[in-house]
């Protein structure tokens, strides 16, 4: 059965949500899990669905669509409806910051940004030390932003912010046609159609994937709460051992076609779209938390005045990071495969990114 089938009467609102998951939710083997109909950025867990490897570790996933607002309405009431929001991460430490108490546990994906600019601008802006008095674009609370200043402000130090103009656009595509137009200097975007953005915008020129600039930068992220923790964390093992086994066929390219048609089937999408969203943009698929990462980038959004009027000495971003769920899940994997290079190179990923 497709999710779209499964999903017949979730996403039709959040009270049909209500009445279908409260019902069945005392089981502590089922996880309520989020999903936006149609995307594929939950791609590993997907792919552990449809191989069969959450059934195999004995558990069940129930998937509920929420809007960010309910789903951390939500897990502040440790509601039966959802056990762990799967996507954004933006929006979860903005939660933190306001001082919700939340776990991140597991990684989704990483990276996501480009730098556009236009054609007749493109060799100025390749060299950052030509960002003071410039103007740039970007939508709300732009990730690539966050990002990409960080990298500027430890690269290059003669550059003033105070001197850089911002503009905000409703949408990632009204930024990168301002950045065409000239309107700005250039655009830092996350987008999951900015692959095409070069080839339907004219005038337009990537400058750099986000992620070449600061490899492997957090995106979306697993996230929970301690008491959702305490009474299902065995089933939060089993599901990061699933998720890390499907991550493994996933970067296997003999799988490659397989892929795409477990993850269309998933969705209801095209291969070619799930093609193009998988292997074909900047961002990358990962199931590790890296603790390191959320930190830098808690701080980086911090300094620029992210949080509002968020009261941040309260918060210590640490302390709402739980990494043992997925590296007791690793290492029970390596005990039952002691050889395997694939897990011994996460285990590598784990330590320089968490440890």
């Amino acid at each position: 059965m497709s999710l779209r089938k499964k999903l017949i009467g979730v996403a039709l609102g959040v009270v049909g949500l209500f009445s279908v998951a409260s019902c069945s939710n005392a089981d502590n083997n089922t996880i309520y899990y989020s999903y936006a109909p149609g995307a594929a950025r939950s791609a590993i867990t997907q792919v552990a669905d449809e191989l069969g490897y959450i059934k195999e570790e004995g558990i069940k996933l129930e998937y509920v669509n929420f809007s960010f607002t309910d789903a951390f309405a939500a897990l502040k009431k440790n509601s039966k409806e959802l056990d762990i929001l799967s996507t954004g991460f933006p929006q979860h430490l903005s939660a933190i910051a306001r001082g919700e108490d939340l776990r991140i546990i597991a990684g989704t994906a990483s990276e996501g940004g480009a730098l556009f600019t236009s054609t007749d601008k493109y060799d100025r802006f390749l060299d950052f030390n030509n960002y003071n008095n410039i103007k740039i674009g970007m939508k709300a609370d732009e990730q690539a932003w966050i990002i990409g200043r960080q990298y500027i402000k430890e690269n290059y130090p003669n550059i003033d912010f105070s001197t850089i103009e911002e503009t905000i656009y409703d949408t990632p595509l009204l930024a990168a046609q301002a950045a065409a137009k000239g309107e700005v200097d250039v655009a830092f975007i996350s987008d999951s159609a900015m692959a095409s953005y070069e080839g339907s915008i004219a005038g337009l020129k990537r400058l750099y994937w986000t992620g070449e600039l600061v490899p492997n930068y957090v995106c979306c992220r697993e996230t929970t709460t301690p008491t959702k923790i305490s009474e299902k964390r065995d089933a939060f093992v089993k599901l990061e051992r699933a998720r890390i086994r499907a991550w493994e066929y996933i970067e296997n390219e003999n799988n490659r076609q397989d892929v795409l048609e477990k993850v269309a089937h998933f969705t209801g999408q095209t291969t070619t779209y799930v093609d193009n969203y998988l292997f074909h943009t900047a961002s990358k698929l990962t199931a590790d938390p890296n603790k390191k990462g959320i930190i830098q980038y808690f701080n980086s959004a911090a300094e620029i005045g992210f949080f509002g009027s968020a009261d941040l000495t309260k918060v210590h971003i640490e302390n709402n990071i739980d990494t043992t769920i997925y590296k007791d899940a690793l290492d029970s994997l390596i005990r039952e495969n002691p050889n395997s290079q694939y897990l011994q190179e996460k285990l590598a990923l784990f330590t320089l990114q968490n440890v």
